[in-house]
């Protein structure tokens, strides 16, 4: 469902850039390993509709206790929206992990 603080076009993106990796990759139910692939294309697919501030970010993930999962990540930075389609191979239900706040670089 979405977020009434994440603007729609923000939303709609994220839900149609997922499904095109799923349809790419068919054989990864949560697009594990498929991080950096997933947020280039949805970073070209933001650029493309006339997103101004695009970034594609690579770093770790870290649970709510602050412990690493995975030693790399790669997720979008979109309007300062922070945007993951491949946040389900942490073990996330929604398809798309959409936030309003920014990192915090510990």
């Amino acid at each position: 469902m979405e977020n009434s603080t994440i603007p729609r076009g923000l939303f709609v993106l994220a839900k149609r850039a997922r499904a095109r990796m799923e349809k790419i990759f068919p054989n990864s139910d949560d697009l594990s390993c498929y991080c950096g692939v997933a947020s280039l294309y949805l970073a070209k697919c933001a650029k493309e509709l006339g997103y101004s501030k695009v970034n594609f970010v690579m770093g770790i993930y870290c649970d709510s206790h602050y412990r690493v999962f995975e030693p790399n990540h790669c997720w979008c930075e979109i309007d300062n929206y922070i945007i993951d389609i491949t946040a389900t191979q942490f073990g996330i239900k929604k398809k798309y992990l959409l936030q309003t706040q920014k990192i915090k670089i510990i």
